[in-house]
């Protein structure tokens, strides 16, 4: 939607990031999201460990950071 994405904890204390405009925004992702965009199928990108993964599981695009 545009807006910042924030650092954010379950009840459980899990972190997650989600939109600051929630719940107007149900963006949502356990990774930390990547400002890059996927160049395979333009989905946004995920940081796992030193990699960069697409969050399109179909699509499995990934490179290092």
């Amino acid at each position: 939607c545009g807006k910042e994405v924030v650092i954010k904890k379950t009840k459980k204390g899990r972190i997650y990031y989600g939109c600051e405009a929630n719940p107007e925004c149900d963006f949502m992702s356990w990774q930390k999201p990547s400002t890059k965009a996927c160049p395979k199928c333009g989905a946004y990108m995920v940081e796992k460990g030193s990699k960069l993964l697409c969050s399109n599981e179909q699509c499995g695009y990934s490179t290092d950071k």
